[in-house]
This record gives structure tokens, C-alpha cells and sequence, in this order.
């Protein structure tokens, strides 16, 4: 079943196969739409969901009900407080950077700017009832790279990583080492262990 954006459940469903595992997913939306991770859920693994949107937090909750999936309503960043954030109508296009506004200009989403929770990613490993997770999804609107930074994939038990790439895909392989590139398709860099 398909809910993730491009083709990348093509590439997750072949390497995991029936298996079932824990994911993270960071920047879960309301947990179908272009999600990564759904399907996982709907096979039995289970998960983290990461959303700082409200509105997108309550859907996540709703999705994921009766599944094995923690929610967790937070903007993951470099820093534990409260942070300014940048919701679209369309909060698939939400995100911590002002600029973003710029970026999805033509396309005519209204904009309001909320203050959300932000975490670092030790934080959110602490509240995260899971500490191993087998696959790992990030789609943080242009903050992928400052979430990577933090993590340890190998440490994490991460097999595969989805994560929108934003361009600077050779910065996000060489923070992945021992990880090999088996889709580069549109917005997205998946690689595998």
C-alpha cells in the first residue's frame, strides 16, 4: 500500500520484507500522508511519530490509535525550550525557517507563525519509549541535516534511513558512515546499512 510520496515504499517494503521492527519517524505530518512509516504501522512494527504542527499532531493521534506508536508533539532542533514556527495551511510545508514562506510563495499557502515545543535529539531519545530503531524517517522541511548531526545511526540500531536530502545529499552520506545509497529520487536519500 502506497502513502509515501515518490517511490520509496518500494525500496522500504523490498529491504524489510515481512519483517517487523521499530521506526522513527521525525516530521510525521498526520501520519499517512507521504508518510514513510504507516504501512509499517499497519504490518505491526512499532514506532515513534515526531510533529511539533498541532493541527497535525491531533491527526497523527487519530491515525496511529490503536497502533504501537508513541506520539511525541515537539519540533526536534538543536536546543530544549520553545521556538518560533511557521505553519502553512498546508502543514506538510511547515517548518522552523522563516524563509520558507519565500520558498513556497507561488503556490499561495497562508502562514501564521505559532510558538511550538522544541527538543534536541537526546531529548527526544529520552522521552522516546524506544531507544533502537531499525528504520528512521526524517522530513523536518529543511532541518534534516541539523537532526542528523545529532544522531548515531549505528549507536541507534538503524538499518535504513529516509530523509529529505534538500540538495546536500553528499553532506548527509558522509555523516552516514558505512551506509550505502539506494534511492536518490526527487526530495528523498535513502540509504541502507
Amino acid at each position: 500500500m502506497k502513502h509515501t510520496q515518490e517511490d520509496e515504499h518500494l525500496f522500504i517494503d523490498s529491504y524489510f520484507g515481512n519483517r517487523t521492527g521499530a521506526f522513527l519517524d521525525i516530521g510525521a505530518n498526520d501520519g499517512k500522508t507521504f508518510s514513510n512509516t504507516y504501512a509499517l504501522a499497519l504490518r505491526g512494527w512499532s514506532g515513534t511519530s515526531v510533529e511539533p504542527v498541532p493541527g497535525a499532531f491531533n491527526k497523527l493521534q487519530e491515525t496511529v490509535s490503536g497502533l504501537q506508536v508513541q506520539c511525541i508533539e515537539a519540533a526536534v532542533t538543536t536546543f530544549v525550550g520553545r521556538t518560533k514556527f511557521q505553519v502553512a495551511s498546508d502543514s506538510l510545508v511547515s517548518s522552523l525557517h522563516a524563509e520558507a514562506k519565500d520558498a513556497w510563495a507561488s503556490h499561495g499557502f497562508e502562514w501564521e507563525e505559532i510558538e511550538v515545543a522544541a527538543i534536541d535529539f537526546p531529548t527526544l531519545l529520552g522521552l522516546s519509549e524506544t531507544k533502537k530503531f531499525d528504520f528512521v524517517s526524517i522530513d523536518a522541511e529543511g532541518h534534516d541535516l541539523e537532526i542528523l548531526r545529532q544522531m548515531d545511526l549505528k549507536a541507534l540500531g538503524c538499518q535504513m534511513l529516509c530523509i529529505e536530502h534538500g540538495g546536500r545529499q553528499d553532506e548527509i552520506k558522509a555523516l552516514c558512515p558505512g551506509m550505502t545509497e539506494v534511492y536518490n529520487g526527487g526530495i528523498n536519500l535513502i540509504l541502507v546499512r
